[in-house]
C-alpha cells in the first residue's frame, strides 16, 4: 500500500506571505516595544511596518492583521503610559 505525499495548497505560505510574515513579526516588536519607549516614533514606526505587511502579504493569513492590532495598541497604551508618568513621547 503506498502512501502519496501531497501538498496541500491552501496551507502553503507564498514567498509575498513569507515577507509579509517577517515584516508583521517586526511590527508586533517595535508595538510592544513602544509601549516602554518613545511611542511617538517606535510606535509610528510599527502601524508603517504592520500596514506595509499587510500590504505585501496580505490579510488572508492571521499575523498580518494582528501585527496593525497590536502596532496600534502598543502605539496607544505607550501614549498613554507616556502622559500618566510624564515621559517624553517622541
Amino acid at each position: 500500500m503506498a502512501v502519496e505525499a501531497t501538498e496541500s495548497t491552501s496551507e502553503s505560505w507564498t514567498t509575498r506571505e513569507i515577507v509579509g510574515g517577517y515584516i508583521a513579526a517586526a511590527a508586533i516588536a517595535a508595538g510592544l516595544g513602544a509601549v516602554v519607549y518613545l511611542p511617538g516614533r517606535v510606535g509610528t514606526l510599527a502601524i508603517f511596518l504592520a500596514l506595509l505587511a499587510i500590504g505585501i502579504g496580505g490579510s488572508k493569513k492571521r499575523v498580518m492583521p494582528w501585527s496593525l492590532f497590536i502596532a496600534t495598541f502598543g502605539w496607544m497604551g505607550g501614549m498613554i503610559v507616556s502622559v500618566m508618568l510624564d515621559r517624553a513621547m517622541f
